[in-house]
């Protein structure tokens, strides 16, 4: 079963965690209560299985490999995004993905850093100081 905790925690404390981790891509219609299982991996166009990972905070984590290996199939189904058949998955605290295909809100630029959350002038200013924006919004 895989859940989200939204808690500070320690920075000794393991943030994300998959024990026996099973994540497929299914070509087939899976129901809700499917799992990427032996009984429905027939459906399946891609697997990813034996996943054992554990992640403390402020550590990094680098998904490394070559074309096809599985590292978007593996990122989504820590997001939630791929069915996973993992005997444990939790994630606390908040999760990010940066996709391979760049997603922009046919929106402003402020509202595209924002993404829906409130607006800090401080943080605002660091990210575009960050993403070196302020010289093209000064022209």
């Amino acid at each position: 079963q895989s859940k989200i905790l939204d808690n500070n925690t320690p920075d000794d404390e393991t943030v994300i965690t998959v024990v026996d981790g099973t994540f497929s891509v299914c070509s087939g219609e899976m129901s809700e209560d499917s799992t990427p299982s032996t009984s429905n991996r027939s459906k399946a166009m891609f697997t990813v299985s034996d996943i054992n990972i554990a992640v403390k905070r402020s550590e990094v984590l680098c998904i490394v490999g070559p074309v096809g290996c599985g590292k978007s199939t593996l990122c989504q189904g820590l997001i939630g995004d791929v069915p996973s058949g993992a005997t444990e998955l939790e994630i606390k605290g908040k999760v990010a993905y940066a996709s391979q295909t760049p997603f922009i809100l046919n929106a402003t630029l402020r509202e595209n850093i924002l993404f829906g959350n409130e607006y800090n002038k401080v943080k605002y200013e660091q990210v575009l100081e960050e993403c070196c924006l302020i010289l093209d919004l000064d022209q």
